[in-house]
């Protein structure tokens, strides 16, 4: 057998391939023969579960109640514009949300930048998620942010685009990231 494409590893990683099973059966035996693209179809398959397992930065309530509902209730911090919030991940509770409350009445377009301990900007996402109704921005946060420099301390701003440009809030977000 040659070596197979990435489009037949990537299928074969999914599950997706339509191929006869014959077909199968020499593949799965040349990735048993072949280092090479055993290897591959390996970091393929880490590819997959870190994207499976990767958060957007912003989530919708539906988005975290579904998380909720697969990994139970989430550690979350409530932050007031121009108030400082601390929330702490461990390996126990990997993922948590920051809850950054702002009149939202008459806003349709939500941006958010992010910057860090010494002022250089961690992050800028336009057009994110937001509830009106409850005057909501939910920040997701991961436990492999620890990794991120000068990401320990953020100051995180709320505005609002549109006909009527406004900042919404500044938030100061501490982390607490146990087992660093």
């Amino acid at each position: 057998m040659n070596h197979p494409s990435l489009e037949t590893l990537a299928a074969w990683v999914e599950g997706l391939d339509d191929e006869a099973q014959a077909e199968r059966d020499a593949l799965d035996l040349h990735l048993l023969e072949c280092g090479a693209c055993s290897a591959q179809a390996g970091r393929l398959q880490q590819l997959v579960a870190t994207l499976r397992s990767a958060l957007p930065p912003v989530l919708t309530e539906a988005r975290r109640g579904a998380l909720e509902a697969n990994y139970g209730r989430l550690p979350a911090t409530h932050v007031a514009p121009g108030q400082t919030g601390v929330l702490s991940l461990s390996d126990a509770e990997a993922v948590g949300v920051w809850v950054m409350h702002c009149d939202l009445a008459g806003v349709s377009r939500v941006d958010v930048e992010a910057y860090g301990e010494h002022g250089q900007r961690v992050m800028a996402l336009a057009d994110v998620p937001f509830d009106r109704e409850r005057g909501e921005v939910l920040l997701a946060c991961q436990l492999h942010y620890r990794a991120v420099p000068n990401a320990r301390r953020l100051r995180a701003t709320l505005r609002a685009v549109g006909a009527e440009p406004r900042q919404l809030g500044e938030y100061f977000l501490d982390h607490v990231f146990e087992n660093p």
